[in-house]
């Protein structure tokens, strides 16, 4: 095997095993430590197509962290390395909750593991806003469009959160609004 191609599996390997033993929280939470690790760390993509693969990623089916990964690896090392990039992100937790399933059943009313668990969700909350801010940061002041976008979506998450309106019915509405704005 070529010696810079195994690199790039190894390294794809290593990365998405840190990121998928380390990541608490995963979905949205894990995208912030992906974005970091690919692109401020290694440089496998600009911060414009880590915003891209990341719209993508979340408009297909599946686990959002798990279709970045494969399609950074996917980018970086062809077939073989979204592949890898797949299997090493999944791979840490699946060795960890199978190995202490049974030990995290005999602790699941501790104290501690509570606390752990309330201060995990804070930290998650934290790495959601961090991607929110470097991703809004970058788009906001592109161009009319994307201010258009900001404004539809702070409508969109207040009609969520505020509201409590139906989310396929908002996405609907988002989409609808957004493609008629895109024209304009």
């Amino acid at each position: 095997m070529n010696t810079a191609i195994f690199t790039k599996y190894l390294g794809l390997f290593l990365t998405f095993s840190k990121i998928g033993l380390f990541s608490f929280g995963g979905g949205n939470g894990i995208i912030e430590i992906i974005r970091y690790n690919t692109v401020d760390m290694k440089g496998w993509v600009t911060l414009q197509e880590f915003n891209l693969i990341t719209g993508v990623s979340i408009a297909l089916p599946g686990l959002n962290a798990l279709n970045i990964s494969c399609i950074i690896g996917y980018k970086v090392a062809g077939i073989v390395g979204a592949i890898i990039s797949m299997l090493a992100l999944v791979l840490p937790s699946l060795i960890v909750v199978v190995t202490f399933y049974e030990l995290m059943l005999d602790f699941m009313s501790s104290q501690a593991l509570k606390s752990f668990e309330t201060i995990m969700q804070y930290a998650v909350i934290v790495l959601v806003a961090k991607f929110i801010y470097t991703t809004s940061s970058n788009l906001i002041y592109q161009d009319n469009i994307s201010f258009i976008l900001t404004i539809l979506s702070i409508a969109f998450f207040i009609a969520l959160t505020i509201f409590k309106l139906d989310t396929l019915l908002c996405l609907i509405i988002f989409i609808t609004v957004a493609s008629f704005a895109n024209r304009l």
